[in-house]
């Protein structure tokens, strides 16, 4: 459960000074809202600074006093703050965890809480209650991921121990041709607004890509701009009479959901190195040429002729075709091809 409302903070100080005193304390007023409406466990956050989340990535440290080891999918109790979720442990890089051990674990919980990159938490036995261990929080929000994956536990690693701009320049190549908003950084990373704009204006000389306040790795980036000149020429290859792609259809046929912005951008430095030519929303390969071949050129004079003699009325389908002699099939793609060549 979720509350939207406006708080009232106060500061506690020394009443007795008018001067200036170090703060004491601080107070929370929370208006119209009722006793009965907040549970434990909840979290006093900024709106949308925070990501409810069942899925948990964490360094876990198992206390060398346990009785016995801590195997795969074994259920624990989790504690994050004043949060609490049972949850199983999965062990990324084994199937079971030694007493004084710690390794990269994933709990997936039976509840989703709302935990913080870097957050410490506990974990402990279902029965007998006991503290088993604890580490640190490394991502949150994330998939489920694979035992035994090496690009895993080295994604892991970079969390655990990378500095504030390799792991935003992680986090933004993660999530591929999808552009980063700034709030989801702040999610992922932990960092607070002004430190999350700091590692992205320093990760601009360093491979990430601003696009309308989002960011996008340049290695997505730069293999997005070749998915449009594949997609493009796939077309051709289909329709070799063709030379012009709707944007929209272009768009489709890239095989992902883009956001437009993105799409845009990709299209305008395509234009501006001369790869592609935007014309009244169609596209096509700069200095690209569709041209019918002989046979082609003759069924194209007689469709011209036949509309010709019709003058002002449009031309029947049957006497296309009788004009045409057997090349019904030729009709279409080379009609398409005229009304091309004379828009452009």
């Amino acid at each position: 459960m979720a509350l939207r409302l406006k708080l009232e903070v106060f500061r506690y100080m020394d009443a007795a000074s008018l001067k200036p005193q170090p703060v004491k304390g601080w107070g929370v007023n929370l208006p119209n809202v009722k006793v009965e409406e907040l549970k434990r466990g909840m979290v006093l956050a900024e709106v949308g600074s925070l990501i409810p989340t069942h899925l948990i990535n964490a360094r876990l440290h198992y206390l060398e006093s346990n009785s016995e080891p801590l195997y795969r999918r074994q259920r624990v109790k989790f504690y994050s703050g004043t949060s609490e979720a049972v949850a199983r442990v999965i062990l990324l890089n084994g199937k079971k965890l030694l007493l004084g051990e710690s390794a990269l674990v994933q709990f997936r919980l039976e509840k989703k809480l709302v935990p913080v990159p870097f957050d410490k938490y506990i974990v402990r036995s279902l029965s007998p209650i006991s503290t088993i261990g604890g580490g640190t929080i490394l991502e949150t929000n994330c998939r489920k991921y694979r035992r035994y994956d090496p690009d895993t536990i080295k994604q892991l690693e970079v969390f655990e121990k990378g500095e504030h701009e390799e792991i935003v320049e992680l986090l933004v190549k993660k999530s591929k041709y999808q552009p980063l908003k700034p709030d989801e950084i702040n999610q992922k990373s932990g960092l607070n607004r002004s430190g999350a704009k700091r590692v992205i204006d320093i990760l601009l000389q360093r491979g990430i890509i601003r696009i309308n306040g989002a960011a996008i790795h340049k290695e997505w980036y730069e293999d997005l701009k070749r998915k449009v000149v594949d997609a493009i020429k796939q077309c051709y290859q289909r329709n070799p009479l063709q030379r012009i792609v709707p944007k929209e259809e272009l768009k489709s046929k890239i095989g992902m959901a883009l956001d437009s912005k993105l799409y845009d951008r990709v299209l305008q430095d395509l234009t501006t190195e001369g790869v592609i030519e935007v014309k009244g929303g169609r596209i096509r390969l700069a200095h690209s040429k569709a041209s019918l071949t002989p046979e082609q050129e003759l069924i194209a004079d007689k469709l011209i002729k036949v509309c010709r003699d019709f003058g002002f009325k449009p031309a029947r389908l049957g006497d296309i075709y009788r004009a045409l002699n057997g090349h019904k099939a030729m009709a279409a793609p080379c009609t398409q091809r005229i009304s091309e060549r004379r828009r452009t």
